[in-house]
């Protein structure tokens, strides 16, 4: 009795070196999503929008501390606007090797420092815990109350 021991494997197609390519680029695509920019308006932003643009903008505090930011982003605020409470964003920027990807929170439009105040109500106008690589300038960020608190110096 004789057995055939020989098996046979298909060649592997030349094609699969392309279909790595073509799957590692879906991935990169995948985990590096491009930045966006937020804009929140006290007077006349709306909730409900995008907050992608002026006239899409946020309103409340409430609806910028929901969002849950990538590194890139930008919080843009509109000048002269003021909000009560606390700014307590999530997320966190990165590190890309040796470049700092921060998210970023400023102004847009020309006038005043958009100003955040806490009014005396929270230990912290702007909180930033258990967050990483952020960058904050041309606001004003105040918590005064109408009455000395021994927490508020």
């Amino acid at each position: 009795m004789k057995h055939d021991s020989t098996v046979n494997i298909p060649a592997q197609p030349r094609h699969s070196s392309a279909v790595s390519a073509t799957g590692l680029a879906l991935l990169v695509c995948v985990f590096s999503t491009p930045a966006a920019t937020y804009h929140v308006d006290g007077v006349s932003g709306d909730d409900s929008q995008s907050g992608a643009s002026t006239a899409q903008a946020w309103k409340s505090l409430d609806r910028v501390n929901a969002q849950v930011f990538q590194p890139g982003d930008q919080l843009l605020f509109k000048s002269g606007s003021r909000w009560a409470g606390q700014l307590c964003p999530q997320g966190s920027g990165r590190l890309d090797g040796d470049r700092v990807v921060p998210i970023t929170i400023g102004k847009y439009g020309g006038g005043p420092r958009p100003r955040i105040d806490g009014e005396g109500k929270v230990l912290d106008t702007l909180l930033l815990r258990n967050v990483e690589f952020w960058e904050v300038s041309d606001l004003e960020i105040t918590k005064l109350g109408t009455n000395r608190e021994p927490w508020r110096t």
